[in-house]
């Protein structure tokens, strides 16, 4: 697998092109193109031999020798610019293409130019199983070549077909996708001031074929450092996303739950867009510019060692990692860590490769919190945000019924390939019996029952943030009564399946966070400002103190009361779910905390709230908020 591959089409005793034909070295020399010349052409040619029709494999039949223009040997010039190809789906290099030529490689080349190239790890980009007709060939050390799954969890076989490019209509989609775009971003500030629109719309639908996966060179270091002087940050790049989110929804005319794929591709290039010097920034960017993917960045070692410290002073999970090497644990926590923040595009295989490594451990959910919570309180010694901390927890909690081995949904999905397809069904039809859905479009509730479901088992994998749900629903007026329905026909249709609790309350918290999603995006510390929030956490803590309720509380040194309790309220009026049900029972268990107590707590919360002159209505929501979690959290 880590042998080189040759990746220079030339001939080495001639300087150019092997052709088929006619053509010869003597022929036509004033016709010769650079090195550039041919990178700039080879997207069009790519374009007519990958030309989509309704029915690619029977319809067209790519030319097996098609004429290749000669090279001269590159300038150091050219050599000097970095260019991110897809080189596995190059039509002369690709060991699986029909004009595969193993004769133009040369590996001497390669390898004394290969720090000229990216390291590219995206499924897109690779090339799947060798055709077994084929000799073995090598294969480049920059790239690594795996067995992939789309997003839907099926084997892609199709080594052209299957890329999402042509998944939702290839050329024409692209194209309608790019005008839309267009058509909201230039109302932008920012983009409304560049002054050739039509060469910024060109360079842009290129960017979109690139990470769509279609086979074309881009400058991915040209694309960071374009942006680097416009210092966006994070909002920037989500209105970005917003905006191709809402134009991808309206010309996608394939299935719907192509939008998760979709805004995971998005996704993958936020730290080349934004300016950031975050340890997730820095761990982006020695993954894309390392060549040598066994170096572990600086950030991921570092958050290993922390956690791992951690874990090795925990009884309850030290017997677990005795003898383990932190660098190599400290790779597949980076893998892991590239996956939940989309770096990298997952698929279901690894659910079952988790449960298999597992299973043999019988852990619990006492051991899945203690972990997530060391690995939490390591994150925040290295000062991510809360905000991205929350999105690798809320995608960890994905593998959580894997690691404890307990069935999940989609375990049954997967065993009984129809079940799916007859659930959706019968999903539809509580629907439609149900009163309070009786103004709902039919369209929409068949295309949303497919959404759901495939938004509810696939957590684990980079779906759609709370931005860009909110995003899709805030257009419309959403009433209450109808997510309710949808919440309760799901749980009386997996009612039948027995699930584990701990399974069924990950379910219950997903539908709770979703529902304020789609009803009130901004928080309570979004409205109210950080000052007022640490004033009433000041004034909560006082009166706790004073409460002979709370007093052994303050005086265990083990608990932190004063730091717990802004991790309460913070966890209450910025809704950052960090931490869900099953691990607030885990985290209070030996706190032993009543529920008389707790309502005593809420009350004061209230007070310091309507000290402090915020609306009712917020209040309520705090409230509301609190009972939500009360059962987890007192014993």
């Amino acid at each position: 697998m880590n042998q080189p591959i040759q990746l220079n089409c030339q001939n080495p005793k001639k300087g150019y092109l092997i052709q088929r034909g006619k053509s010869k070295a003597s022929e036509n020399p004033k016709e010769r193109q650079s090195f550039a010349e041919y990178v700039n052409s080879l997207s069009e040619s790519q374009q007519q031999l990958h030309t989509h029709n309704k029915s690619p494999r029977k319809e067209s039949v790519p030319k097996r020798h098609p004429t290749l223009p000669k090279l001269e040997l590159p300038s150091p010039d050219v050599l000097n610019k970095r260019f991110v190809v897809n080189i596995g789906k190059c039509p002369v290099t690709n060991f699986q293409s029909p004009i595969y030529r193993p004769s133009l490689v040369n590996a001497a080349l390669i390898l004394s130019n290969q720090n000229q190239f990216h390291n590219i790890q995206s499924p897109r980009h690779n090339s799947f199983e060798t055709r077994k007709s084929l000799i073995p060939q090598q294969r480049l050390l920059p790239i690594h070549r795996t067995s992939v799954n789309n997003i839907s969890g099926r084997s892609v076989l199709d080594d052209d077909m299957s890329l999402f490019y042509y998944k939702i209509g290839g050329a024409e989609t692209i194209n309608q996708l790019n005008e839309e775009f267009h058509r909201y971003s230039i109302q932008h500030e920012m983009i409304s001031k560049i002054d050739d629109q039509e060469r910024y719309k060109q360079r842009f639908k290129t960017f979109l074929e690139y990470i769509m996966g279609k086979p074309i060179f881009y400058n991915l270091e040209q694309l960071k450092e374009k942006h680097k002087d416009l210092r966006l940050k994070n909002r920037d790049f989500n209105q970005f996303k917003n905006y191709l989110i809402t134009c991808f929804l309206k010309v996608n005319k394939a299935q719907l739950d192509y939008v998760f794929e979709f805004s995971s591709m998005i996704e993958q290039y936020r730290y080349c867009i934004i300016n950031s010097n975050t340890p997730f920034a820095i761990i982006y960017n020695q993954r894309t510019e390392k060549l040598n993917t066994k170096d572990v960045p600086d950030p991921i070692l570092q958050l290993a060692q922390s956690s791992y410290q951690k874990i090795f002073q925990d009884n309850s999970l030290a017997p677990y990692f005795i003898g383990i090497e932190i660098k190599q644990q400290a790779r597949k926590l980076g893998k892991i860590l590239s996956q939940l923040m989309a770096w990298e595009q997952t698929n279901d295989q690894i659910l079952v490769e988790m449960r298999q490594s597992h299973k043999g451990m019988h852990l619990t959910n006492v051991h899945f919190t203690l972990f997530k919570q060391h690995l939490v309180e390591s994150m925040r010694q290295l000062n991510i945000q809360e905000k991205q901390i929350e999105l690798v927890t809320t995608r960890m909690d994905g593998y959580r019924s894997y690691i404890i081995n307990q069935d999940s949904l989609l375990d049954y999905y997967g065993e009984q390939s129809s079940l799916l397809q007859v659930q959706q069904k019968k999903y539809v039809q509580l629907l439609k019996r149900d009163p309070r859905m009786q103004n709902y479009p039919a369209t929409a509730m068949e295309r949303h029952s497919q959404f759901i479901l495939r938004y509810l088992t696939h957590q684990h994998i980079p779906t759609l943030t709370k931005n860009d749900l909110w995003t899709i629903h805030s257009k419309y007026n959403i009433a209450t009564e109808w997510i309710d329905s949808f919440r309760d026909n799901f749980f009386l249709l997996i009612k039948s399946l027995n699930l584990n609790a701990l399974i069924i309350q990950d379910y219950e918290d997903i539908w709770y966070k979703l529902r304020n999603n789609l009803t009130q995006y901004h928080s309570i510390e979004s409205k109210i400002g950080k000052m007022k929030v640490n004033l009433v956490i000041a004034k909560v803590q006082i009166k706790l103190q004073d409460n002979e309720n709370y007093t052994e509380y303050f005086k265990n040194a083990n608990y932190q009361m004063n730091l717990h309790l802004h991790r309460i309220i913070a966890f209450i009026l910025t809704d950052q779910h960090i931490y869900n049900s099953n691990d607030l029972k885990v985290i209070h268990q030996s706190v032993k905390i009543r529920e008389s107590t707790f309502n005593l707590f809420i009350q004061f919360l209230k007070n310091a709230m309507q000290e402090e002159g915020i609306s009712s209505s917020l209040i309520a929501q705090a409230e509301e908020i609190c009972n939500y979690y009360k059962k987890s959290v007192c014993t």
